[in-house]
């Protein structure tokens, strides 16, 4: 079977699955996800030595519930593969499942892709040499203008030893953008998952 680049996965746990596919994630590799939730992403593909974490305390099956942008110092090199699934949405009406995801509460676009960034520092510590760290997030419309996330990730893992090594596109259908104003930009209909190396 043949893995593309750009697939309509019918979730996220079957791009997780190709990721294991290609050998991202590993039978024997250690696997920390920092942002756990309802553990969606392990619904098809599941490591054996996966430990969880949430910073919200009202999900059960989660064994930590830190902020991942302040991992334990302790954690250093612990782990093969880290999966970092932020809350990247910037703006927009907020909808019944932004709560669970953590965007229901106003903020400012640059503030949201501060805490993303910060994110990738903590993700990236914890993280052994050679090491995997996924990460998930989308360029978007924010503020009339197109916030290149992506780019924005990749330039902050660089400075934390992380290298890009693949991309994997979730294709899907984008959201009705509300307001009159005529369009000046397109709208995403896709997520990326980002796929770094550590140094």
């Amino acid at each position: 079977m043949t893995v593309l680049t750009a697939s309509s996965w019918p979730s996220n746990a079957e791009l997780i699955a190709d990721l294991h596919t290609l050998g991202y994630i590993g039978d024997k590799d250690f696997v920390f996800d920092a942002t756990y939730g309802l553990g969606v992403w392990w619904k098809v593909y599941r490591p054996r030595n996966l430990l969880t974490n949430d910073l919200s305390s009202e999900y059960e099956d989660v064994d930590y519930h830190y902020d991942f942008r302040r991992l334990p110092k302790s954690w250093v090199s612990s782990f093969d593969v880290v999966a970092y699934d932020p809350p990247y949405k910037l703006n927009g009406t907020p909808s019944e499942s932004d709560e669970r995801y953590g965007v229901h509460l106003p903020t400012t676009w640059q503030a949201r892709n501060k805490m993303i960034l910060d994110g990738i520092t903590g993700c990236a510590m914890p993280l052994r040499k050679k090491g995997i760290l996924l990460v998930k997030c989308m360029d978007q419309v924010a503020r009339n203008a197109k916030r290149w996330q992506t780019y924005d990730c990749v330039e902050h893992a660089k400075t934390q030893g992380l290298t890009l090594v693949d991309q994997l596109v979730l294709l899907g259908s984008p959201r009705e953008q509300p307001g009159n104003r005529p369009q000046r930009h397109s709208h995403s209909n896709f997520s990326t998952l980002l796929v770094f190396k550590k140094a």
